[in-house]
């Protein structure tokens, strides 16, 4: 075989190991910034936690009225 032959037959035996293993952990936050997990020692992710899914959808559809609506609180009394 050439040698470019057999180079590329030996770049993937070499790529064949196993990926490093790595820690990953999550800690979650409330949306009023108050920490409900253990702080790991290391790297996390940072997750705010809205609850349930009925308080998370209740905090999305308030998000989403402020964005359409920002001024919906100063609507005039005649409307």
């Amino acid at each position: 075989m050439t040698r470019t032959a057999l180079s590329r037959l030996t770049r993937p035996e070499a790529l064949r190991h196993a990926p490093p293993t790595m820690r990953r952990h999550v800690v979650r936050f409330s949306p009023a910034g108050v920490l409900l997990d253990d702080l790991p020692n290391g790297t996390f992710m940072a997750v705010t936690d809205h609850g349930t899914d009925t308080e998370w959808e209740d905090c999305l559809a308030e998000q989403q009225r402020k964005l359409v609506m920002p001024n919906a609180t100063q609507l005039p009394d005649d409307a």
